[in-house]
């Protein structure tokens, strides 16, 4: 920078006080400068965030090697801890599973035949290993206090994506 903000601050209004003229719209002045110089740095630093996003997301699908997100990626989780997902649909079995019936579907070797698109599951343990098995719910569980998070972030980008493209 040429000047720094309090420079130009002081040189401005030691001008307008020596002058006696309008002492108030220098202040006004600055003030706008200030909050455009700070609506910069925000779009710099989105545009940034959404370069990084779009730069960064092959490498780390590369070097992770799967997707925690059930849909997303050519690898993901099939085999989720979730009841609604590991039992057939209504379509497909129209009569009513008991509680006890949907064991068997639960221990099945199959993946589950309803995806549940987009949930998040526990992800790796602390070896950075994932065993895709329902039976192992710290893992393979997509529960509310994981998803809830991301579900915000997302929605918060997708407003801001949705402004810059209208207008």
């Amino acid at each position: 920078m040429l000047f720094s903000l309090k420079e130009i601050y002081c040189r401005v209004v030691e001008y307008q006080l020596q002058h006696s003229w309008s002492a108030l719209s220098s202040s006004a002045d600055v003030i706008t400068l200030v909050f455009l110089l700070f609506l910069l740095l925000f779009v710099l630093l989105l545009l940034l965030i959404l370069w990084l996003i779009y730069t960064l997301q092959p490498s780390f699908e590369l070097f992770i090697g799967m997707s925690y997100m059930v849909g997303y990626g050519n690898k993901f989780p099939r085999y989720i801890h979730h009841r609604g997902s590991s039992l057939p649909s209504i379509d497909k079995h129209p009569e009513h599973i008991n509680c006890e019936d949907g064991r068997s579907y639960f221990a099945s070797n199959r993946p589950n035949p309803n995806l549940l698109i987009g949930a998040i599951v526990g992800g790796p343990d602390i070896n950075d290993s994932y065993n895709d098995s329902r039976a192992n719910p710290a893992h393979s569980e997509p529960t509310t206090y994981i998803n809830a998070p991301v579900v915000g972030i997302l929605a918060y980008f997708k407003s801001v994506m949705r402004r810059v493209e209208v207008g």
